[in-house]
């Protein structure tokens, strides 16, 4: 955990739901980041839940995993500070607002001072051509008869009609 300069207040998005209805959340007042540290030595990750937001972030992944070592507690806070960034009330709200759902955009304060709505990303309305199709084998060719025998072509089907 490591203590602010001065408390941020993060307003989570309010979201519409499907029947229409704005659904609204109480602002979350941060005068600390607190966060648990959860690592996977095989996978090679470290990451951070931070409390309040309940969010996963990475830490060190790969080879920075490596290059990190044995972290301590002040090496978590610095990077967890790092990741966060020059502003943390945006990064934070980044965190509130799930990319799949329909979201108004959030006001966030930082010092009493109104920071611009965050837009949500546009989505990506690019389309890719289909694979060309793959090869099929002519299946039509004729087989060459290796056992000696004649082939014989089967009786063409009688399409007259039925005497009585």
């Amino acid at each position: 955990m490591y203590q602010l300069t001065a408390p941020i207040t993060v307003t989570p998005p309010s979201i519409t739901k499907a029947d229409g209805t704005v659904k609204t959340f109480d602002p979350i007042v941060f005068s600390a980041i607190d966060y648990s540290v959860f690592y996977d030595d095989a996978r090679k990750v470290a990451s951070a839940v931070i409390k309040g937001v309940n969010r996963q972030i990475v830490l060190w992944q790969g080879a920075a995993y490596d290059a990190a070592g044995q972290w301590t507690d002040s090496d978590t806070d610095a990077r967890v500070k790092e990741v966060l960034g020059s502003d943390p009330a945006s990064f934070l709200t980044d965190l509130l607002a799930p990319r799949w759902f329909v979201t108004s955009p959030a006001t966030t304060t930082v010092d009493g001072a109104n920071t611009a709505p965050v837009e949500p990303p546009a989505p990506d309305t690019t389309t890719t051509a289909p694979d060309a199709p793959a090869t099929v084998p002519d299946t039509t060719a004729t087989v060459p008869d290796t056992t000696g025998n004649t082939p014989v072509e089967p009786p063409a089907p009688d399409l007259t009609a039925p005497t009585n």
